[in-house]
């Protein structure tokens, strides 16, 4: 079991070290959708949430979503960013979280869109919700009919999701700054131990320091790594270099 959970790390991160190579949006989808095909997902979308009405970036110049060509079409034309549920779900949530409960919260409305994409065969998903301070907010959709996922998988999918959100930035012409900052000592003494999964708690206990010293600690950690939550920063603290895996 635990040789299971090594070999599905190790493949998560050479999947993250491919797409940070990608030097354009249509590689990096193609990556993410290949790796979403692995888990038995049937459709990818990868889109910034930006306000169309603004006029500023065309959604689909960055965004990439292999939906059904008249749904997609259809989202499009009758302009359902506005209202899709998965989407408004998506602004409030930090964590990846299923289509359905996106339906559960969302107005009669929303709930309309949701029932059309079903003619479509889109009866499922996983969201997985991509918020930078200072940064576009953006959003990883992966459709299925069904599909049981454990914790551990989702949060793969989470950490590759997020990846391909933030080399998309990188290579569009979204403007944005993902340089990676150095670590202080004690931060990385943090990151190592939130890596072996202790708690803020956990960690002011082990250094004598208030929990409140450690929650600066992390802030710090995620502004420096470019992180949206604890589980990207230990990543991209590997993929820096910052700590060994």
């Amino acid at each position: 079991m635990m040789e299971a959970g090594i070999k599905n790390i190790t493949n998560v991160l050479d999947v993250i070290k491919r797409i940070n190579t990608k030097t354009t949006i249509d590689d990096i989808f193609e990556e993410l959708d290949g790796f979403a095909r692995g888990y038995g997902f049937k459709t990818t979308s990868i889109l910034p949430l930006i306000n169309p009405a603004l006029g500023k970036v065309n959604i689909w110049d960055v965004g990439r979503s292999n939906w059904p060509e008249e749904f997609q079409k259809r989202w499009v034309d009758k302009r359902y960013i506005f209202h899709d549920p998965i989407s408004r779900f998506a602004m409030k949530n930090r964590s990846a979280f299923e289509w359905h409960t996106a339906y559960d919260h969302a107005s009669r409305f929303g709930q309309k869109i949701l029932d059309e994409a079903r003619d479509f065969s889109l009866f499922d998903g996983l969201a997985v919700p991509v918020m930078f301070q200072n940064y576009p907010t953006g959003m990883i959709s992966l459709g299925f009919d069904q599909l049981e996922l454990s914790p551990n998988e989702i949060a793969q999918i989470e950490l590759v999701c997020i990846h391909s959100y933030t080399q998309l930035l990188k290579v569009s012409d979204i403007e944005c700054d993902l340089s990676c900052e150095t670590l202080t000592p004690r931060e990385i003494d943090v990151l190592y131990y939130a890596a072996a999964g202790k708690t803020n708690w956990e960690i002011s206990a082990i250094y004598n320091i208030s929990e409140h010293s450690v929650k600066d600690h992390m802030k710090n950690i995620n502004r420096k790594l470019v992180a949206s939550n604890r589980a990207h920063a230990v990543t991209l603290g590997i993929l820096s270099g910052q700590i060994i895996p």
